[in-house]
C-alpha cells in the first residue's frame, strides 16, 4: 500500500486492537491463574481499508497512499493474473463482530 503500486484499496474490514492492550493481555495471561489454558480474542474495532489508508496518508504525506475503494469487478479482473486476490472475495464488504467478553 505504501509503495503506490495499487490505484486503490479493497472494500475489506480489518479487526484491530491497540498494541498496548495486546501487551497487557499477554502479561495478564501469563500471571493470572484463571487464564491458564484459555484463549482470548483481542479486538477493539474493525476499520475499513479505506479508513486505514486515510490514517496512513495523513501520517505519511510524502507517500502515495491510495484511499479510493476500487469496485469488486476490478479485483475480479485482477484475480485472473493473481489467484491470491480470490481470497478477498469471501470477505468483501463484510464487517465483523466478535464476542470479546473473556478479554
Amino acid at each position: 500500500m505504501l509503495s503506490g503500486k495499487y490505484p486503490g484499496v479493497a472494500k475489506l474490514a480489518i479487526p484491530m486492537v491497540d498494541v498496548r492492550d495486546a501487551a497487557l493481555a499477554h502479561l495478564r495471561a501469563a500471571i493470572e491463574p484463571e487464564a491458564k489454558n484459555q484463549r482470548f480474542l483481542l479486538v477493539n474495532k474493525s476499520l475499513w481499508m479505506a479508513e486505514i489508508a486515510q490514517i496512513l496518508k495523513s501520517s505519511f504525506p510524502t507517500y502515495k497512499i491510495p484511499t479510493k475503494v476500487l469496485p469488486l469487478c476490478t479485483y475480479k479482473m485482477m484475480s485472473v493474473f493473481s489467484p491470491k486476490v480470490k481470497l478477498l472475495f469471501a470477505f468483501w464488504g463484510k464487517e465483523f463482530s466478535f464476542k470479546i467478553e473473556k478479554s
